[in-house]
């Protein structure tokens, strides 16, 4: 089985926290020891880790968001289109049906502009 987006990005988040810890213990080794250079490598290398957990998060972020609106359109309806149904008192699923019926309607010259015709 494929792994899910979920899984990708957990893993990453848990391998930037143990690339984290190790890049910490060098900068304390390196400080305590008084070598610059294995100093300032690791503080680096936190500083990177830091823009890569920013980057990962931002992509969390959208996937979630993703996800979200799927669950939340399941009937192809807009932002606003589910603000109107709501405002209506209508489900989701009988402002789908209309809105179709309306394309249709349409579609077959039977409305336009609000008049039905022929």
């Amino acid at each position: 089985m494929a792994f899910s987006y979920e899984q990708i990005l957990h893993a990453q988040y848990e391998g930037l926290n143990e690339e984290e810890a190790q890049a910490i213990y060098d900068l304390e080794a390196g400080r305590h020891a008084e070598d610059a250079h294995r100093t300032t490598k690791a503080a680096h290398r936190i500083l990177e880790i830091d823009k890569a957990r920013e980057a990962l998060e931002r992509r969390a972020s959208g996937y979630a968001a993703s996800q979200q609106q799927a669950q939340s359109n399941r009937f192809g309806l807009s932002r606003d289109e589910l603000d109107v149904a709501k405002a209506s008192g209508i489900s989701d699923e009988q402002y789908a049906v209309n809105k179709n019926r309306m394309q249709q309607m349409k579609a077959a010259g039977y409305w336009d502009q609000g008049r039905v015709f022929k």
